[in-house]
């Protein structure tokens, strides 16, 4: 496990990038105080210290924010699913639970959808209040009897 992936790594972390500062700073201050280099030279490591700092930090955000496999990770420590992980909690298609097939055609029914151009709006503005597929021809595929019944034309 990285030391990313520890509780108290954002800390760290800080303390890491102030500790860098601190000592490209310093550096920087002997260097330019010194009256043994010349300015070409101390122009030449004030671009290095500049540089090689950048340049880790970019292989570190680069290489080590976000582990390959966080399911696996961090599957002893409340690993939930992607979008929670993520911040969106949004759910994989294959983990939300829909309404079924006769209540989905009684909540239609209810507020007067019939066209899946009225479906599509009515599961987008109302998807926190009901439980609507947005392919139900693929979710009620067994229960399936055409657009004319699930609409009840």
């Amino acid at each position: 496990m990285k030391i990313t992936h520890l509780p108290g790594a954002e800390t760290l972390l800080i303390i890491g990038i102030l500790g860098n500062v601190v000592f490209i700073v310093s550096a920087l201050n002997e260097v330019w105080t010194s009256i043994r280099i010349e300015k070409g030279e101390k122009i030449m490591w004030t671009i290095a210290f500049f540089f090689i700092g950048t340049l880790g930090s970019i292989i570190y955000i680069l290489l080590g924010r976000k582990p390959k496999a966080p399911a696996i990770v961090y599957s002893n420590s409340g690993w939930i699913n992607w979008g929670h992980w993520l911040g969106t909690n949004r759910k994989a298609t294959k983990e939300i639970v829909y309404v079924d097939y006769t209540t989905a055609k009684n909540i239609l029914k209810k507020h007067d959808i019939r066209t899946f151009r009225e479906y599509k709006q009515f599961i987008i503005n109302f998807s926190s209040e009901y439980s609507l597929p947005s392919m139900p021809v693929r979710t009620y595929k067994n229960e399936w009897l055409g657009s004319k019944d699930f609409f009840g034309k």
